[in-house]
C-alpha cells in the first residue's frame, strides 16, 4: 500500500485510467522489482461500485504494508473495518 504525493486532475479514463496511473506510481515508487507481475489498484470508486466491492479481497488474511514494513491491517477485514493497526500514509 502507498499513498503517491502527485496530485491528479480531471478525467483518468474511468477507473481503469486510475488504477494504470496507480501502476505506473507503484512502479517509480520502487513496490514492483523487473520482472515481478504484482497489481496495484487505485483505492477510488464510481457511481455503480464501491471501492470496497470493486477491489474485492474478501476472505484474504495476509498482510497490508507499508514499504517499510509497517503494519496497516491483517486480512481484508482488517483493512476495511475502519480499525487499522497503523497509519498507511507515504511509509
Amino acid at each position: 500500500m502507498f499513498v503517491t504525493k502527485t496530485k491528479y486532475e480531471g478525467d483518468f479514463g474511468g477507473l481503469a485510467g486510475a488504477d494504470e496511473k496507480c501502476q505506473e506510481a507503484a512502479k517509480k515508487g520502487g513496490f514492483v522489482k523487473e520482472g515481478e507481475r504484482v497489481e496495484y489498484q487505485a483505492w477510488l470508486s464510481d457511481g455503480f461500485l464501491s471501492a470496497k466491492a470493486r477491489l474485492g479481497q474478501e476472505g484474504w488474511q495476509g498482510r497490508y504494508e507499508v514499504k517499510s514494513g509497517g503494519l496497516v491491517a491483517v486480512g481484508w477485514e482488517g483493512l476495511v473495518s475502519g480499525a487499522l493497526e497503523g497509519a498507511w500514509g507515504r511509509g
